[in-house]
């Protein structure tokens, strides 16, 4: 398992990369989209939700199956918590023992399938409220806004 970036935030970047000899879109996203202030480009927040996209497609020629993004994020209410983002490419036996395995840690679990790069991706999203974390700075999507 490999961790993509320790960001909160992404900037709204797309490009085209070719993988098994079709050409896709990567566009890396978290599930929140904001407009930075002062000139309005599009970005994205780490947040809690099934929403989101973070292994660049050149990523999986290497074999590499599994990548996470942790770190300060949003949760459903706005406020900052420490957010667990997961894409998995791993067979499906292995995709649904990971989310059994996180709800031991939290209830706020969300787990999506859907296929990715014309893989089967598994995307796991997890917020731990009373977990406190270094970088938390205890905003609120307000102040974001």
């Amino acid at each position: 398992m490999v961790e993509v970036s320790p960001f909160f935030l992404l900037p709204d970047a797309a490009r085209v990369q070719s993988y098994r000899g079709r050409q896709h879109e990567v566009r890396l996203r978290y599930p929140v989209q904001v407009e930075l202030l002062p000139d309005g480009r599009p970005a994205y927040l780490r947040s809690h939700g099934a929403d989101f996209h973070i292994v660049p497609v050149e990523w999986l020629g290497s074999g590499l199956t599994r990548v996470y993004s942790l770190g300060p994020g949003l949760c459903s209410r706005g406020n900052e918590v420490l957010v667990l983002l997961a894409q998995c490419f791993d067979p499906p036996a292995t995709r649904s023992s990971l989310v059994e395995h996180l709800k031991r840690f939290t209830p706020d679990v969300t787990a999506s399938e859907a296929p990715e790069y014309g893989l089967p991706c598994l995307r796991i999203s997890a917020a731990f409220e009373h977990v406190q974390f270094p970088l938390c700075t205890g905003a609120s999507a307000e102040s974001v806004s």
